[in-house]
């Protein structure tokens, strides 16, 4: 699933399809198998960094999900819950900078 991010752009245009690989994903993060939650967050993370702007219906879900693996799952699991946030932070810089970038032009 993580590989298949990058050709999902048509999917992420089509808001039941977008949807319904949120779900799915969410619901990996939900999973009895620590592999499972663990490459649920890493789809989370690559689908922040090529879909951020997608992402804004979902924040909520994201912080509760992402809240309850850092404080209580598998530390690899946390790992990428946490970074999740990483990649946040970073798509919120890119847009400040690019917001930066247009005014003073």
């Amino acid at each position: 699933l993580l590989n298949a991010v990058d050709f999902a752009s048509v999917n992420f245009e089509a808001d039941a399809e977008q949807k319904y690989i949120m779900q799915m994903i969410f619901e990996g993060t939900q999973s009895p198998d620590v592999r499972t939650r663990r490459a649920s967050f890493e789809c989370i993370v690559a689908i922040t960094a090529a879909y951020y702007h997608k992402l804004l219906p979902y924040m909520n879900d994201l912080y509760q999900v992402s809240c309850k693996a850092i404080q209580s799952d598998d530390e690899s699991v946390a790992l990428q819950a946490v970074e999740v946030w990483c990649t946040i932070a970073e798509e919120e810089i890119d847009l400040l900078d690019d917001e930066n970038e247009a005014q003073s032009c």
